[in-house]
């Protein structure tokens, strides 16, 4: 039988847990949250507290205090036009940012790209970057990082006063 990158044999798999092992303890109550951490939540968008930004708005569907989550921050973002999220980086964090609607001038490092509905951009961990919208409607991107860092689950170095990135889009 032959297998492609997304192809499951039909197979069960059991696993069971001694008493001290990780699974067993993951169905301790997390003190910190309150939740179960091996527990799912449900995230209703129109029910998470929107926070407006200079850039646009932005909302935590997924960071520590919100779901408990230990490995992804999740952060609901719409870029008003001629605005964006200007040059930082994120030290001990990956990101993967999808563009939901609209045009979004993409940056990683020096080099730039428009990216459209569907399209994303992975930023290595300590990569500086920056996303501003590129059209004339709000643009919305989901932003992905991980490990959580912190309390809220994300870090970053705001770089946007720095010489270098300060003068980049000029």
């Amino acid at each position: 039988m032959s297998l492609s990158a997304f192809a499951v044999p039909d197979q069960r798999i059991t696993m069971a847990a001694s008493p001290g092992s990780t699974l067993a303890s993951s169905k301790a109550i997390n003190q910190r949250t309150g939740m179960n951490p091996m527990q799912g939540k449900f995230v209703i968008a129109k029910k998470t507290e929107v926070k407006v930004d200079d850039f646009g708005t932005s909302s935590w569907l997924s960071n520590p205090p919100s779901t408990g989550t230990r490995q992804l921050t999740v952060i609901d973002v719409n870029l008003d036009p001629g605005k964006g999220h200007n040059f930082h980086k994120h030290p001990d964090q990956e990101e993967v940012i999808l563009v939901i609607t609209g045009e979004v001038e993409q940056w990683i490092d020096r080099e730039k790209r428009i990216l459209g509905s569907g399209d994303c951009a992975f930023i290595p961990a300590g990569v500086v970057h920056a996303s501003f919208n590129a059209g004339q409607n709000r643009a919305k991107i989901i932003a992905i990082l991980g490990p959580c860092v912190g309390p809220i689950g994300y870090e970053l170095v705001d770089l946007a006063n720095d010489a270098l990135w300060r003068t980049l889009r000029k």
